[in-house]
C-alpha cells in the first residue's frame, strides 16, 4: 500500500519539526536552484481557531534539470493547497499537495 500526497507531505513535516532548518534548506535546495525565478502567492488564506488552509500559485523558469526534467527554459505554473493545523502560536502539523509532479510529468 502506498500513502498519499497528503501522507507524504505530513511525514515531511514532522521530518521537518524534527530535524529543523537545516534539513529544510537541503530539501528545498535544488528545487531552488532549479527555479531561480520561483515565485508563490498566497491565493486563498482561511484561518479559523487552531486551523488554516492556503491555497497558493507557484511560477517560474526551470533553468538546471531537476526531478528527471531536462532544463530548457520551461516555464512552471503550478498550485497547490495547504491545511495547517496550529497549536501554541505554531504550526503543529502540515497537511499539503500540488500539481507540481504533474507538471513534471508533462515535460
Amino acid at each position: 500500500m502506498t500513502s498519499s500526497p497528503m501522507t507524504r507531505c505530513s511525514i515531511r513535516a514532522r521530518r521537518i519539526m524534527r530535524e529543523g532548518p537545516d534539513w529544510v534548506i537541503s530539501f528545498a535546495a535544488p528545487f531552488f536552484a532549479a527555479f531561480p525565478d520561483l515565485h508563490h502567492a498566497i491565493v486563498y488564506l482561511l484561518v479559523d481557531g487552531d486551523w488554516a488552509a492556503m491555497r497558493y500559485h507557484g511560477t517560474g523558469t526551470l533553468t538546471h534539470d531537476y526531478g528527471g526534467v531536462k532544463a530548457a527554459g520551461q516555464k512552471l505554473d503550478y498550485y497547490g493547497t495547504v491545511i495547517f493545523e496550529l497549536a501554541n502560536g505554531r504550526i503543529a502539523e502540515v497537511w499539503g499537495h500540488s500539481d507540481l509532479a504533474d507538471w513534471i510529468a508533462a515535460q
